[in-house]
């Protein structure tokens, strides 16, 4: 989650690795892609040895809202992009971009949208802004907005979209 989950403008996978490789000389033993409860179960972990456990869940799938349309061309999970995003960061966005959701990893979408070359990002969530689920240092400062008329939204709504 580390690698693919967190933009790399918050974290930078050089510091993730040298962290892994501080653990790896302290004795830490890293296993990845097992599988516990199939591959091993803590038992015979036990019986190995060991008692002390950290079982990493890993990079976890994004969710959907089960509204239709939410399977059409150009749309995708946040942790979807965020992951794509943290293995390529050359992608690119193009049109304007709406997240749906207030969270860190919705806050987090939007930034990454910006960085990829997004025309602008719309955040939409139930929630107020101060009753936001992201933290609040991660909110970006509130700007006021001219209203706009509908034939400028008329005018606009021929451009690329994108729906995270």
């Amino acid at each position: 989650m580390l690698r693919y989950g967190i933009p790399s403008f918050k974290l930078e996978k050089n510091v993730i690795d040298a962290e892994i490789n501080i653990l790896r000389e302290l004795g830490v033993d890293i296993r990845c892609g097992v599988e516990v409860g199939k591959d091993v179960t803590l038992a015979e972990l036990r019986r190995q040895g060991y008692r002390a456990f950290y079982i990493a869940i890993g990079c976890q799938g994004g969710r959907r809202a089960g509204v239709p349309g939410e399977d059409a061309a150009g749309i995708e999970t946040a942790v979807h992009l965020l992951r794509t995003v943290g293995g390529d960061e050359s992608r690119k966005m193009t049109g304007k971009t709406v997240v749906i959701g207030g969270g860190n990893v919705a806050i987090d979408a939007a930034r990454v949208s910006l960085r990829c070359g997004s025309d602008g990002v719309t955040m939409v969530c139930l929630e107020p802004r101060d009753k936001m689920p992201a933290s609040p240092e991660k909110l970006p400062r509130p700007r006021r907005r001219a209203p706009k008329s509908p034939a400028a939204t008329a005018r606009r709504s021929s451009s690329p979209r994108t729906a995270v």
